[in-house]
């Protein structure tokens, strides 16, 4: 527009004139552009740093306005009509153009009307002929109606501008809260999944893909209906029945060869409406906890060389016996077995060959008796067998417990392969009857020991039934 504006003031203004002017405006207008380019590549949050940018823009728009406004100065045409017509047009133009450009700030918008439009005006009114003070007038009430209309263009623009920035910020933040909801969801110690109402996953985190040992994105949209391993749908169903449903026990996983024991919490998951779409399952791999509870128990009540229970679980037992004695009224029978020169052999042939022993002789008597009798080994070479449900006539009920004494007797009797070793070992075998006598466990087992040592007194290899004489 200033190279149109010179050409067309070629003839009726002075050509050093023009050419300082164009000068002007094209420096002003370089270095802005030189700066506006510098504010873009290195941007800045430092509030004094922007309002010292902001204070350079708006001398530059001052510069630019000024020297557009010289030009009613410079190159006025007092006797052209046309000259005149268009220096107002351009003028006009560019305080319109300025409108818009300038309206966030309101100060650079106000100044470059002002300083390009009121020299020129006053230029039209000081040459005292009608139309031209007409021209100027009218040029009056158009900047009036512009700065009038300046402030509330500029209002808006700040509240468009906020807006967009509030958006921002509030995509900026859901977008953070979403990473850390993420972040949260992968790095917790616990598996957790989202299940639609036809129990699709549709969301699984890292935790529960390492549980079940297979990829999330192999998890995720495969249908809960369709698992290896159903114990865990009447809780996933409940949840979806909107209650809040517990599952504890044992897993298979279906895409891989995973097992172990999980507890799993599933919870409805609801819309805006309040209606159930799906649930969430948070699942605890307690494999662990499981396997060590296991051991524990293991070391509690169970001895650690022939995995037979110990002195304490037989004890519980026998409680246990005593009771159900009592209330059916059938007999039940302790046969306390002691080795006979256990020691002779961890003497000669060294504890390894002992130990060995010991773990053959468990074997055969739990070959001796049924699945409802119970074989302890409570120490040493001491083993006690727990025979229940015999007989409620005295008499045949010591019949039966002699039969099954007979019958470890001679399991017991048979050679063992220790090693290259082949050894002999014999049993002493001492029975105590028992039913609802009153008799504590303790009392019970110290009668089977009293008749082992009798069997061991008679010559050993032997059974023999306790009485209270002995």
């Amino acid at each position: 527009m200033a190279v149109i504006l010179c050409y067309w003031q070629r003839e009726v203004t002075d050509p050093i004139i023009l050419k300082g002017w164009l000068a002007l405006i094209l420096g002003i207008n370089l270095a802005r552009v030189v700066i506006g380019f510098y504010y873009r590549q290195v941007p800045t949050v430092d509030l004094q740093e922007i309002q010292k940018r902001l204070k350079t823009f708006r001398i530059g728009v001052v510069a630019a306005s000024v020297i557009w406004g010289a030009t009613s100065l410079l190159m006025f045409p007092t006797n052209n009509i046309e000259q005149q017509m268009l220096l107002l047009y351009m003028l006009t133009g560019f305080s319109a153009g300025s409108f818009y450009s300038y309206s966030i700030d309101f100060i650079s918008a106000i100044a470059y009307t002002l300083f390009a439009l009121i020299p020129l005006l006053i230029r039209f009114l000081a040459t005292g002929e009608s139309f031209p003070m007409l021209m100027g007038a009218s040029g009056f009430v158009f900047m009036a109606f512009t700065v009038l209309s300046l402030r509330n263009v500029n209002q808006s623009q700040h509240e468009t501008i906020g807006l967009r920035v509030d958006a921002v910020e509030k995509e900026k933040e859901i977008t953070a809260s979403e990473a850390r909801y993420r972040m949260l969801l992968n790095h917790s110690p616990v598996g957790i999944a989202h299940f639609d109402g036809d129990l699709n996953i549709t969301y699984c985190n890292q935790s529960l893909a390492d549980i079940l040992q297979s990829p999330q994105d192999e998890i995720i949209n495969r249908n809960i209906l369709m698992i290896k391993d159903d114990a865990i749908l009447p809780t996933l169903n409940k949840a979806l029945a909107g209650e809040v449903a517990t599952f504890d026990g044992q897993y298979r996983a279906t895409i891989s060869e995973a097992e172990g024991w999980m507890e799993l919490t599933a919870a409805p998951a609801y819309d805006r409406a309040g209606e159930v779409v799906g649930g969430i399952a948070i699942v605890h791999d307690v494999t662990a906890q499981k396997q060590a509870a296991d051991e524990i128990k293991q070391l509690a009540f169970y001895d650690p060389l022939t995995k037979l229970p110990n002195r304490r679980l037989l004890l519980d037992r026998l409680d246990h016996a005593l009771t159900i004695s009592v209330r059916s009224g059938k007999r039940g029978a302790l046969l306390f077995i002691d080795l006979d020169h256990f020691k002779v052999l961890n003497d000669t042939l060294g504890h390894d060959m002992g130990d060995l022993l010991l773990k053959l002789v468990a074997e055969r008597l739990q070959d001796c008796v049924r699945d409802s009798d119970t074989v302890a080994r409570i120490g040493g070479d001491e083993f006690v067998v727990l025979l229940e449900g015999l007989s409620k006539e005295p008499l045949e009920a010591a019949s039966q417990a002699e039969i099954r004494a007979n019958k470890i007797l001679t399991a017991l009797n048979k050679p063992y392969q220790l090693g290259k070793h082949q050894h002999h070992s014999t049993p002493s075998v001492g029975i105590a009857v028992f039913r609802d006598h009153g008799n504590s466990q303790v009392e019970l087992l110290k009668h089977a020991d009293i008749a082992m040592y009798q069997a061991k007194k008679a010559g050993r290899n032997l059974m023999k039934m306790f009485d209270y004489e002995m």
